[in-house]
């Protein structure tokens, strides 16, 4: 039995996504450690309402940044599966030189290039 794979085994790239959250767990690194200094500095609460201050912050800037990766990538994702829809359709109305295109840089080329290689045998069967 062969064993299925995440996804059909198609390899995707999120270059944004790895630059995000190495980001994230460097900043998330130093504001912890400020927050830790503010803390052992002394026992005044001022320091402990700074640190809440600090912390909120980052967590506000946390889901801010989470927002806009989780927008890009469904942007990039599913802005381009609107697209194949669109040319799919075409396709079965008859338009058999029909391709595929995307952005560049859009998460799903993979599987346009094998819709393409079907186009173009449905192409080639449909003139002989």
């Amino acid at each position: 039995m062969k064993k299925r794979m995440p996804f059909g085994g198609a390899k995707f790239s999120f270059p944004f996504l790895s630059v995000y959250l190495v980001s994230a767990a460097i900043m998330e690194f130093f504001v912890l450690y400020a927050i830790w200094g503010l803390i052992t500095e002394s026992q005044y609460s001022l320091n402990w309402h700074i640190a809440l201050i600090v912390l909120l912050l980052n967590f506000l800037g946390f889901l801010l940044s989470s927002f806009f990766t989780i927008f890009f990538l469904l942007h990039r994702g599913l802005g381009a599966l609107g697209r194949i829809e669109e040319d799919l359709e075409k396709a079965a109305r008859g338009e058999r030189s029909i391709r595929l295109t995307l952005r560049r840089g859009d998460i799903i080329q993979p599987l346009v290039n094998k819709i393409n290689a079907l186009l173009d045998i449905l192409e080639k069967k449909s003139s002989t």
